[in-house]
């Protein structure tokens, strides 16, 4: 079963996306979506898993949230002096 989960979603359903992202938005700006892998992992354990979330867990997930926010904001324009 987790093979064919591999397989199918993983090799199928993920990769083919991830390309299709890249056809459409700049590497640079996808590449840190990447990041958001391990807070899918944390949320699939504790949803089909059962592990519990702390608060500690909830505060990793906040810094990583704000990270991709500080990362992908637009850049400010600097005025000539």
């Amino acid at each position: 079963l987790a093979l064919m989960f591999q397989s199918f979603y993983i090799v199928a359903f993920t990769y083919v996306l991830w390309f299709w992202l890249l056809t459409r938005y700049p590497a640079a700006g996808l590449s840190s979506f990447a990041f958001l892998s391990p807070v899918f992992g944390v949320l699939c354990g504790a949803v089909l898993l059962g592990e519990p979330l702390t608060i500690r867990i909830f505060l990793a997930l906040g810094l990583i949230a704000a990270g991709l926010i500080i990362v992908n904001r637009p850049s400010r324009k600097q005025v000539p002096a």
